[in-house]
């Protein structure tokens, strides 16, 4: 595996995290970074109400997903996730 690039809403945490692992490119907004990357795997690690949000650009990005639970906070916000999955994005 190769760490292309970390994402986090604090930039400290963000920038601490990818010294640890050796990832140079870091950012606080997501859709930023899938403009700038072409990732293969997204581990959507936040706060699940932004979970759908997260998982459903990664996907439009072209990524695969590992979203962790909850997957979402409702039963709409999981089949518009289940739909980008399903598209052909």
């Amino acid at each position: 595996v190769q760490l292309a690039a970390f994402c986090d809403v604090d930039l400290t945490t963000v920038r601490e995290a990818a010294a640890k692992c050796a990832v140079g490119d870091t950012y606080t907004d997501f859709a930023e970074m899938f403009r700038n990357h072409r990732l293969d795997v997204v581990s959507v690690a936040t706060p699940p109400c932004v979970h759908a949000e997260a998982t459903v650009a990664a996907l439009e990005a072209g990524a695969n997903v590992i979203c962790e639970k909850p997957l979402a906070m409702n039963p709409p916000e999981s089949e518009r996730m289940l739909a980008a999955a399903k598209s052909d994005c």
